[in-house]
């Protein structure tokens, strides 16, 4: 009879076929064959779930604060800097450019500007 169950077993599960496997299985191992399912369903929900973070983190937009400085002599152009080296979000960047613009005395001198941080420029 032992034999014979585990032929039947490694035919089984040599299928494949879980509603057959956990017909033979019944309730003796049944349970311990859910919980591996189950885990393993939910370890793949959170990588899942951790990868979907990581790419809305991606689609927010960022922006770099940049200073404009009117410059006359030679003769008169502009140069741009950046402001910090970090991009931050519209909220935080909003913030800090009326920040920077309420610090700002000479505002014929000096301009400060929002650049969306995009790849698509680059290369």
């Amino acid at each position: 009879m032992g034999k014979k169950k585990s032929k039947l077993f490694k035919k089984v599960f040599h299928r494949g076929t879980e509603s057959i496997l956990k017909t033979f299985l019944g309730t003796r191992g049944h349970t311990k064959f859910e919980k591996n399912r189950k885990e393993k369903k939910m370890a793949d929900e959170i990588d899942h779930k951790q990868d979907h973070k990581q790419d809305n983190k991606q689609d927010v937009d960022t922006y770099f604060i940049i200073e404009r400085r009117k410059i006359n002599y030679p003769k008169e152009h502009f140069s741009y800097y950046l402001v910090k080296d970090t991009s931050f979000d519209l909220t935080q960047a909003t913030r800090m450019l009326l920040a920077y613009d309420t610090i700002n005395d000479d505002k014929i001198q000096k301009s400060y500007h929002l650049q969306k941080n995009s790849l698509d420029r680059v290369a």
